[in-house]
């Protein structure tokens, strides 16, 4: 019943040893070459065995293989063979120990509780029922001989200190203890001499040891559906000795808590648990340690562990099988296998959910493989993953093409203090793994020379804070991988000087952001595939830094985004490259220079260049190169740089022989910030000698503009030059006279002259400074496609509030549209941006809010239908929803084609029936209706009525004639008069006939009467003051009989006129200003004769009033006062005679000579105010006094001081009262007596 600790590997037929020694082979090779090189399924999964399965190029020992590297535990029951029951029931401990020792009875049956008083000591099989009693061991034992076989079911067991309740009799012993059923133990169950085994079955057991282990044997089966409910102990729960086995049966299911130790600790011995086991554990050192351990598929593993331990520790392989689950949390390590060389294997769809507070998750001194379709969340206070052996760490296999969602791996980790994923040997990540590492040491660390390669299809999310994303020899990045690292410090660091660099496959989206360094760094080759989107910002470093004159090659339509305090940058010789393929974009934001380079530069055709250089403060160029920067036909440039102390967009002063070379570029424009004399476009190697010179070449391009410096680029040019080919230009000292430092020198080619690259700040082959912004249509919250204009054959940027970027073309009528992409939801009041680039330069965003689609579409339009046609034809909105309505209510459907034609079937109608016809937006608004009647072949309709017109006035018999036909509509044009008598010189009654035919030539004729009167004669109307006048008054002549006002064109009662004068009661019919008011005046047949208009006034301006003075008979000349309003002149009423007007004095006063016309103090007069009109507006009674009341004399007696109490004196006239002055102060006055003193 022993078996001896096995790698897996010792397992396999020695074919199957070659295999893998053939497969590591591979694996040693393939892991140095690039995965882009490789045929697409080299490695491909193969169809998974029951022996092995293949993860990329690695052979993975499945878990039912390596289990058959372990010699299975097998236990035998106490009756098996057929035994005879021999049953013996007892109650006491004295018939129990009886018949135990009896060597006769194997069936023992407790029917009572009992004690031990003493050991039993068992030397055959015997099977106890324990019928739910309790057996308390009160500290003895069983001792049990030979190879006897206890089988225990339905038992209580009890016992008190640290004995085992069942142990051998001495060495030679080889006891077995099997647990049937429904057991319950409280204390030590096994342990003790000789070599123990002992099985678990059924259901219902638990065991519960508070002073020691719970079971220490050397051989422990628990059984395929066994159920362990409860399994605890002070020290390890399970132990199992020296060159002892454990198997967990398939389905079973174990509880477990050691408060001191393991929970099943198997240290020296090889572990097996079965597929879908389930494994519940808390301990203080961890769960499972074992010398080999194999978890089968499908088991379910929780693990639980305290202040020290592990969860798994294995000295030797750990093999996990498919479809696993495991969840470990504690302070150590989660999964270690301990010695030299020893693997952990994870199957396929494994789900593994680590925590350690204080440790690593998978800890191997070997290598460490996870299988496709695994799940990973590693949440650990140290590495999450270390592999500290050179077969490095695997995840899922690799074959360059996508897997199903099932198959993927998917990796989450979080790494406090150190790093994600360490490894001594190669790092591979099969291909599409999903993967998100956050730690504050490097997310990947790969050791010296060992490469890091992600599969393709891979989407990754590294986070460092505090070191590298990546650290390895050489990092490899397979096709349409998406790369998305965040670090502290460098993205990707590749400096081994043995390793190999970086490559990228193709298709590859690389994002970098590094806060202290720089975004890659390397002391080999960057090799990026084609259309690659390479996006990296480290505003305190390099973007790309290479050393040792290694080389970057961007390959063809690839996009590029560079943003750092320098974009490129490469040291160490002059092998050093830059290298950019056709059709690639690349754009540089930098603090100092955009590209610095001890080699050369150069873009090939088609390519895109926008640098905009040097925004710190410093002498920084946009490109500074020791080589030859090229620029190859149909690229577009745009370099530019912003501080105002930059002496050169292009440096080339610090290589001998070095140039600037522009072979018929599609766009170019050099933009120098320093507008003063220092600042110069391109500067020379300090050399005039022709073996050192610099110089810039120009070739076969259609135009160049040029700005001096200082001068306003947004202005015209200084010089034009057109057609230039084969220029030359040296850097030289001087310039013919000119001192120029080595920035110019005497352009010499085609069409050439004058071009002094010397003195200007800008060139380039665009007169125009900037680009327009994009017109953005309304984008409504249901729109399918977003349109507007811009510059033709530029590319449009569109921003959507999702984040989704889309991008197109202008048309070349200046149009462009957009369709927004499945899943969008746009919601009102988000935000649209766009704007437009001609691939080097951007113009300014234009941004747009979301408006709410509540618009109603138009009502379609509908062909006519006649009786019994069978199809509706017309024309809506193109791909919209058409809805007929039938005259019984039925609907019929149907949609518009891309030009938005319908043609939709339908039951015939009847002649006469009405069809709706409407549209259905897509934001679901329903159009108004477009109404159709079913014609028939009727004949059209004549409409003219009677006329009649004025002796001498011109007559045209078509004038207000109309015909109409239910087919053809509008058949008006097409009328004829075939009779008419009509004599306009003379009084009469004459005919007019019309005629007209329709399409189906059905005709109608009709005959009109048109009388020719005498309708001389005028009428006038008097102006109407609203709110004052109540008739409207007026005079008429000639043929006028009867008169009717007409108000707002309702027409009230006709009346008869007579002698020339009119009155009409209007004070109810006119009541506003703003009507419009009319007198029409007929014959006495009811003939208008003519209309004439009435003038309304506001009676307001008739308002006016006069304030008479107090007249003194006898005294005054005439009659004074003031008035105000509409008062032009005033007249006198005295004793009911009313004088002629006068006009008023000025604006306010009035006078009107009265002293003949008013001789009584009796007499009654009467002021009278007229308007401009000559209406009395105002009438006021005018006071008469005699004069002798307004005059009068005091005469004051004079005054002793001291003596008088009074002033007196005598007065005359009017004099009524007096008052005493003193000082300049009056004092009250006092009534005069009636003697004529006061």
């Amino acid at each position: 019943m022993k078996s001896k600790q096995n790698n897996y590997q010792n397992v396999l037929s020695s074919r199957k040893v070659k295999q893998v020694a053939k497969s590591l082979l591979v694996a040693s090779i393939v892991a140095s070459q690039v995965f882009t090189v490789l045929p697409t399924g080299i490695f491909a999964a193969e169809k998974t065995s029951t022996t092995t399965s293949t993860t990329g190029n690695q052979i993975v020992p499945s878990a039912e293989s390596a289990a058959k590297g372990i010699k299975p535990v097998t236990t035998s029951l106490a009756l098996d063979g057929g035994v005879t029951e021999v049953r013996l029931k007892v109650s006491t401990f004295a018939q129990f120990k009886a018949a135990a020792e009896s060597r006769t009875a194997n069936v023992i049956e407790i029917t009572g509780a009992f004690q031990f008083t003493s050991n039993v000591t068992v030397d055959s099989n015997m099977r106890i029922e324990g019928n739910g009693y309790t057996m308390n061991l009160a500290s003895y034992q069983m001792i049990m001989k030979s190879s006897s076989i206890i089988d225990l079911q339905d038992a209580v067991l009890s016992n008190i200190g640290s004995r085992p309740m069942f142990t051998g009799y001495n060495g030679n012993s080889t006891p077995t203890l099997n647990i049937i059923d429904n057991v319950q133990i409280r204390g030590f169950v096994m342990a003790g001499s000789g070599n123990l085994s002992m099985s678990i079955d059924g259901s219902n057991n638990r065991f519960v040891s508070g002073e020691n282990m719970a079971i220490d044997v050397d051989e422990l089966e628990i059984k395929e559906g066994a159920r362990i409910e409860q399994l605890e102990a002070r020290n390890s729960a399970i132990h199992i000795r020296n060159t002892g086995s454990a198997s967990i049966g398939a389905d079973s299911y174990i509880n477990m808590t050691s408060n001191q130790g393991y929970a099943f600790d198997a240290w020296y011995s090889s572990l097996v648990v079965g597929e879908n086991a389930v494994i519940k554990s808390t301990s203080k050192y961890g769960t499972l340690r074992a010398s080999t351990l194999v978890v089968k598929n499908g088991a379910d593993l929780s693990l639980g562990s305290g202040d020290e331990g592990y969860g798994i520790y294995s000295t030797g392989n750990i093999t996990i099988g498919d479809n696993v689950k495991l969840k470990a949390t504690g302070t150590g390590t989660a999964v270690y296998a301990y010695n030299t060389g020893t693997s952990i294997v994870v199957g396929k769809n494994a789900d593994i959910d680590i925590v350690s507070d204080n440790g690593y998750g998978f800890y191997s001194n070997g290598k460490i493989t996870f299988s496709d379709g695994s799940s990973l969340k590693l949440r650990t206070q140290y590495m999450a993953i270390y592999a500290n052996g050179s077969g490095g760490v695997q995840f899922g296999s690799v074959s360059n093409q996508t897997k199903p969602a099932e198959q993927k791996v998917k990796i989450d980790i979080d790494s406090a203090l150190e790093y994600g994923v360490y490894s001594i040997g190669p790092i591979i990540f099969g291909d599409d793994t999903d993967v998100n590492i956050k730690s504050r040491y490097a997310s990947i660390y790969a050791v010296g020379t060992a490469r890091v390669n992600i599969g393709s299809h891979t989407k990754a999310t590294l986070t460092s804070s505090s070191y590298q994303g990546i650290y390895s020899g050489g990092t490899n990045i397979g096709d349409n991988a998406d790369i998305n690292i965040k670090s502290y410090g460098r993205g990707i660091d590749n400096t081994d000087l043995n390793g190999e660099g970086l490559s990228t496959g193709k298709q590859v989206a690389l994002k970098i952001v590094s806060a202290t360094q720089d975004g890659i760094t390397t002391f080999n080759n960057v090799s990026l595939g084609d259309e690659n989107i390479i996006d990296i910002t480290s505003l305190s470093g390099r973007a790309i830094h290479t050393y040792y004159g290694k080389t970057v090659k961007v390959s063809p339509n690839s996009t590029m985004y560079l943003n750092g305090r320098t974009g490129v940058f490469q040291e160490g010789a002059t092998s050093s490259a830059f290298n950019v393929g056709t059709g690639s974009t690349v754009k540089i934001d930098a603090a100092e220079e955009g590209i610095w380079t001890t080699g050369s530069t150069t873009f090939a055709t088609n390519t895109k260049l926008n640098i905009r250089a040097a925004s710190a403060y410093g002498d920084n160029s946009a490109i500074r190169s020791m080589g030859v920067v090229t620029f190859n036909k149909d690229s577009m440039i745009y370099a530019e740089t912003l501080s105002n102390n930059s002496t050169s967009v292009f440096d080339l002063s610090s290589g001998q022989n070095s140039r600037l070379v522009l072979n018929s570029p599609k766009y170019i424009d050099f933009r120098q910030n320093n507008r003063s004399t220092n600042g110069h476009i391109v500067r020379g190697y300090g050399n005039d000698s022709d073996d050192y010179k610099s110089r810039v070449e120009i070739n076969n391009m259609a135009k160049i503009y040029a700005w001096n410096q200082e001068s306003d680029w947004s202005k015209t040019s200084t010089g034009e030059w057109n057609s230039i080919d084969a220029v030359r230009i040296p850097l030289s000292y001087r310039a013919g006279s000119q001192v120029v430092n080595y920035f110019g020198g005497v352009a010499t080619g085609k069409n050439i002259e004058g071009f002094s690259i010397f003195d200007y700040s800008r060139v380039s082959t665009e007169a125009s400074n900037t680009i327009d912004r994009p017109v953005l249509n309304t984008v409504y919250t249901n729109s399918k496609t977003i349109t507007g204009t811009a510059t033709p054959g530029n590319e449009i940027v569109l921003t959507l509030p999702d984040g989704k970027t889309l991008k197109t073309t202008v048309k070349a009528d200046g149009t462009w549209s957009v369709n927004v992409p499945e899943g969008t939801v746009l919601t009102k009041n988000q935000t649209v941006s766009a704007y437009q680039t001609n691939g080097v330069n951007d113009s300014v965003t234009t941004n747009t809010k979301v408006v709410e689609d509540v618009r109603v579409p138009d009502a379609p339009t509908a062909n006519k239908v006649k009786e019994g046609d069978t199809t509706i034809t017309g024309k809506g909105e193109a791909n919209t929803t058409i809805t007929v309505t039938l005259p019984d209510g039925t609907k019929v459907t149907g949609k518009t084609d891309d030009k938005g034609d319908f043609t939709i079937t339908i039951p015939a109608q009847k002649e006469g029936a009405e069809i709706k016809v409407t549209q259905t937006a897509p934001n679901g608004k329903e159009s108004d209706p477009a109404k159709v009647v079913v014609a028939s072949n009727q004949k059209p309709v004549i409409t003219a009525a009677d006329k009649t017109i004025k002796v001498g006035d011109t007559f045209n018999p078509l004038t207000g004639v109309t015909a109409t036909d239910k087919e053809d509509g509008n058949l008006t044009s097409k009328i004829t008069v075939t009779k008419n008598t009509v004599n306009t010189a003379k009084e009469g009654t004459y005919q007019v006939t019309y005629s007209v035919t329709d399409s189906d030539k059905n005709t109608t004729t009709k005959t009109i009467n048109v009388k020719v009167e005498d309708l001389t004669g005028t009428v006038t109307a008097d102006t109407f003051y609203l709110g004052v006048d109540n008739y409207v008054n007026g005079t008429f002549s000639g043929k006028v009989a009867k008169v009717r006002l007409k108000v707002n064109g309702s027409e009230f009662t006709l009346i008869n006129v007579a002698d020339g004068k009119y009155t009409y009661y209007a004070k109810d019919k006119i009541t506003s200003l703003t009507d419009k008011a009319e007198i029409v005046a007929y014959n006495a047949n009811g003939t208008v004769i003519e209309t004439k208009t009435v003038k309304i006034v506001d009676g307001a301006t008739l308002a006016g009033k006069v304030t008479p003075a107090v007249f003194k008979l006898g005294s005054d000349l005439r009659v004074t006062g003031t008035y105000t309003g509409s008062v032009k002149k005033v007249a006198l009423s005295v004793n009911g005679v009313v004088t002629s007007s006068v006009a008023v004095v000025d604006g306010t006063t009035f006078q009107y000579y009265a002293k003949d016309l008013i001789k009584n103090l009796t007499d009654d007069v009467k002021v009278i105010g007229y308007n401009a009109a000559g209406a009395a507006v105002s009438t006021v009674k005018v006071t008469i006094q005699n004069s002798s009341e307004n005059t009068g004399s005091i005469t004051a007696n004079d005054f002793a001081v001291g003596t008088d109490l009074r002033v007196t004196g005598t007065y005359t006239g009017g004099v009524k009262k007096v008052a005493l002055q003193v000082n300049g102060e009056t004092f009250t006055g006092v009534g005069v007596l009636a003697d004529g003193t006061f």
